[in-house]
């Protein structure tokens, strides 16, 4: 007979069932899920990451502005007689003034040479030409005894020539400090002083480029070659009296109406003509030009090219944005 029966007598049962489950480890996965200290909770000697605070820094570019300086454009404020020339910087650069300005610079250009009186040392005797730029204050700039101020240097190449070339021994100038604004780009050439008690540098009086001239004519007939007469200043503009540098000195004439086809014509050629001779103070005579059918003198306008000054100039200019990440240095 068999004995009492149990409810769960026909359960299967299963050895060491609870066994299987890891709670502890349940119990930390729950745990590291909720929090992130949790390497300080169980002793993790490692902290986790920590997010790095930085103050946020301004973006700071800049940016080149390339204008071109002609003496021929040149403005009223300009006075050629002590070497100054001057022009409206928003007048070429579309209405925009130069704001910001840390550093301009400045490339090779030609220049015209100057003359000194007939038997003397040249006037660039130290072959070396020195700029100033006077839109500066008198601390940013390269200063020198007697309150002498300049901020660049060119070496003179090619002395012999009717224009030399200045070469800078330093392209660039750096300001200390930023320029808050440029509106005229007004600059002044001098030359090292060769009398030691006189300030360390002079002034070099520039040649102007254009000048009015008239037909000269000798007993009622014009000259074979032609001759002219500057009106207003001296042939210093185009040299020192005496034969000319072979082939002369280019000129271009023009406005010269005689009513004389033929020598009108040759006076005004657009391809220019030479001086061979300069006769005196007012006084010169070209190559090539019969004036003889000439009966009386007629004006007209000389230009002399050699006495042009054109002047690339780059500035700098310090922004509040990012540019095109090309930074000012120095050489």
């Amino acid at each position: 007979m068999s004995g009492p029966h149990h409810q769960y007598t026909n359960v299967r049962k299963v050895r060491n069932r609870c066994n299987r489950i890891d709670t502890h480890e349940i119990l930390k996965k729950q745990i590291y899920g909720q929090t992130q200290d949790t390497s300080y909770r169980f002793g993790v000697s490692t902290p986790g990451p920590v997010e790095e605070i930085r103050p946020e820094s301004s973006q700071v570019g800049f940016e080149d502005v390339e204008l071109y300086f002609d003496s021929t454009q040149r403005e009223p404020v300009s006075q050629i007689a002590n070497g100054v020339l001057g022009w409206d910087v928003p007048l070429i650069n579309n209405t925009q003034e130069i704001e910001n300005c840390v550093e301009i610079t400045m490339g090779d250009f030609y220049f015209p040479k100057v003359y000194s009186s007939a038997g003397k040392p040249e006037f660039l005797y130290h072959h070396r030409v020195f700029v100033e730029f006077q839109g500066a204050p008198s601390g940013q700039s390269i200063l020198g005894p007697g309150g002498n101020r300049f901020h660049w240097e060119f070496r003179v190449i090619n002395i012999t020539g009717h224009a030399v070339k200045l070469v800078p021994v330093r392209e660039s100038y750096f300001f200390k400090s930023p320029l808050n604004y440029i509106n005229a780009f007004v600059i002044r050439f001098m030359v090292p002083s060769t009398i030691p008690s006189i300030p360390l540098f002079k002034n070099i009086p520039l040649p102007r480029e254009v000048a009015p001239i008239i037909s000269l004519t000798n007993g009622g007939f014009g000259y074979n070659p032609a001759r002219f007469q500057v009106t207003e200043g001296t042939t210093d503009i185009i040299g020192p009296i005496g034969a000319t540098i072979a082939p002369g000195v280019a000129i271009f004439i023009t406005g010269f109406a005689s009513g004389t086809a033929l020598v009108d014509s040759a006076i005004n050629d657009a391809e220019g003509l030479f001086v061979i001779t300069v006769i005196d103070a007012t006084t010169f005579e070209i190559f090539g030009v019969d004036s003889s059918a000439l009966v009386a003198g007629f004006p007209a306008s000389m230009y002399v090219p050699k006495n042009r000054i054109a002047i690339p100039v780059r500035f700098t200019k310090v922004k509040d944005q990012l540019t095109n990440y090309i930074t000012v240095g120095h050489l």
